[in-house]
């Protein structure tokens, strides 16, 4: 069994900073955004390596940030973790997406030998992905 290479955060992770982490975060950055370095009016806490692309929990992983640098981080960091998610997949799976039901190219909904299809290999030629004597005689 494949061990996933970054596997999601449970639940339980998800934790806002205490009010001594807050306190101490402040300190350390000395009022200011950790991003655009303005002053912090409204303030929110943010992860600096999100927990879904492997950060940890930990005091030095917190950053405190303005609102605005806050949501520009936070759609980049989805787009990232979608990234990663796709990777892994394709790593696991060796494809990218679900295979289609009108794919011409092995799109059938069955799992047996012959519905298999077809894998393009690093030199570029196209091969069927059952191996089986079987299918080696048919093609």
């Amino acid at each position: 069994m494949k061990v996933p290479i970054n596997p999601s955060p449970k639940l339980e992770c998800r934790k806002r900073p205490s009010r001594r982490l807050i306190e101490w975060i402040l300190e350390n950055q000395k009022g200011q955004c950790l991003s655009c370095g303005a002053a912090l009016i409204a303030v929110e806490f943010d992860h600096i390596i999100p927990l879904g692309l492997g950060g940890e929990n930990t005091p030095d992983n917190w950053a405190a940030l303005c609102l605005g640098c806050h949501k520009t981080k936070t759609r980049a960091d989805v787009k990232r973790i979608a990234k990663a998610k796709r990777q892994r997949r394709f790593h696991e799976t060796g494809r990218s997406r679900a295979r289609s039901l009108r794919s011409p190219i092995g799109g059938v909904g069955r799992l047996d030998h012959k519905s298999i299809g077809y894998k393009k290999c690093m030199n570029g030629m196209v091969v069927r992905r059952c191996d089986c004597p079987e299918c080696r005689d048919n093609a």
